[in-house]
């Protein structure tokens, strides 16, 4: 059930990948196999008749299996420059004059990457790497800036990440977020915030370099989750970071960031969170709040 507070549409896991990823039947089960990491080995053919109630695949448990791509790979061959994202970007005072090319990218269409490619030609250019806690890249979020509506096949989503990477517990977010794990008394006041989505993230940690700048708060690390309801995985992944330092929740003004705040703010507590603050966007978002200021 899809509690994202868009009309609470109901789905099984089979059919929300084929509306999110915009692929067949069989297509989303080798998909959510590989979610599970699963592995199907038919009995007979490799055919779509060899999977049936009589003719069923052996179902395999696989450790430590290969990522479907090279994700750092992709990530390094995303552009620096783009006109169309930056002309996006700049739109919603989003652009600053230097952008953080660890963490937000282009999606030109020259990648390589099939599926990354055609997302481009449809209009998800803007992209963000998406870590985990060591700081490797695991996916790529997309955001998509037109020219038009988002592709209906992908349910009219203005978000998409990588096709064939896990996600949960992982956020967008600098690299240099590792340096908090050490006892550099450098880092000892530092702050840590989760929004939702990339251009959340933008403008969140864009506010917090300039307050930092100008000297009106401690520096403040923040972590965009890919959705509200990766937020707890997020905190739970990012553990070792939050301990001991005061945790900010600026999730949307909507049901489901209000139903996540209380789980997000248990969450960083177990983790050893000094305080947990919630702070409520004036309008719909962080990012509205941004352009609006």
């Amino acid at each position: 059930m899809c509690f994202s507070g868009c009309g609470g549409a109901g789905f099984d896991s089979i059919k929300l990948i084929r509306m999110i990823e915009g692929v067949d039947f069989l297509r989303a089960v080798e998909r959510l196999a590989d979610i599970l990491g699963l592995r199907f080995d038919s009995r007979s053919s490799s055919s779509w008749h060899s999977i049936s109630r009589r003719n069923p695949p052996v179902v395999e448990r696989v450790e430590n299996r290969r990522p479907a791509r090279d994700v750092a790979g992709l990530w390094s061959r995303l552009a620096s420059r783009d006109n169309r994202g930056e002309s996006y970007l700049a739109g919603r005072e989003l652009l600053p004059s230097c952008l953080d090319s660890d963490t937000v990218r282009f999606n030109v269409g020259a990648s390589g990457d099939a599926w990354l490619d055609s997302r481009a030609r449809e209009g998800y250019r803007v992209a963000f790497a998406v870590r985990g806690p060591s700081g490797a890249v695991q996916s790529v979020s997309l955001r998509h800036v037109g020219p038009g509506d988002p592709p209906s096949y992908f349910g009219s989503k203005s978000k998409l990440t990588l096709e064939g990477c896990f996600v949960a517990g992982a956020a967008i977010v600098r690299p240099g977020i590792v340096q908090l794990l050490g006892r550099d008394s450098e880092f000892a006041r530092d702050e840590i915030e989760i929004v939702e989505g990339g251009t959340d993230w933008l403008a969140a940690q864009l506010a917090a370099d300039i307050k930092f700048v100008d000297c009106l708060r401690a520096p403040r690390w923040t972590l965009g989750a890919i959705g509200v309801l990766n937020g707890v995985k997020v905190v739970e992944a990012f553990a070792a970071m939050i301990r001991g330092r005061r945790f900010f929740i600026r999730f949307d003004s909507d049901d489901a960031g209000e139903s996540e705040t209380a789980r997000v703010a248990a969450a960083a507590y177990r983790a050893g969170a000094l305080e947990v603050l919630r702070v409520w966007p004036k309008s719909k978002d962080v990012a509205a709040d941004w352009e609006a200021a």
